[in-house]
């Protein structure tokens, strides 16, 4: 999955991405991208390379999403490559209480390899400009599985 754009938003929830080599999503890179993608309550399986890759011009908050056997859940270029990052781990779920009206839900990861805890939030000011009354509902993340399989493919809309 690709996410390139000007002046673009992305909420991307109840994802069933698996069995994939990488770039699953690739978040912005290109020159002039300004693009903000709001990742939650994903299932990302079987991963044999990265999941997100997120370059400059691109903002992503990522939380309730559970990853497993995924060898990379995010690369470790997207911290220095001038995006925004904020992943939600332990202890930093309050960090979204303003902009959201709830706390983030936490990440989790399993047989996989480190989600690193980013923590830039001055981007989520966009993320409530664009959500304001909108914002998903996320559950928490070892029950993202069994819903998302259950939810999500051909049939199931």
């Amino acid at each position: 999955m690709l996410f390139y754009g000007a002046a673009d938003y992305v909420t991307l929830v109840n994802n069933y991405i698996h069995h994939c080599s990488g770039r699953a999503p690739k978040v912005g890179g290109s020159s002039g991208d300004a693009i903000t993608m709001h990742a939650v309550n994903n299932y990302f399986y079987n991963i044999a390379g990265d999941d997100f890759d997120i370059g400059v011009g691109a903002a992503v908050l990522l939380e309730g999403n559970y990853f497993q056997s995924v060898t990379t859940p995010i690369t470790a270029a997207s911290s220095s490559a001038r995006g925004s990052i904020f992943t939600t781990v332990s202890r930093t779920e309050s960090s979204c209480t303003a902009y959201l009206g709830r706390a983030c839900v936490t990440n989790a990861v399993s047989s996989s390899g480190t989600l690193p805890g980013y923590g830039t939030t001055a981007f989520l000011a966009t993320i409530k400009a664009k959500e304001s009354g909108y914002v998903p509902a996320a559950i928490a993340a070892s029950s993202v599985p069994a819903y998302v399989v259950a939810h999500a493919g051909v049939g199931k809309l």
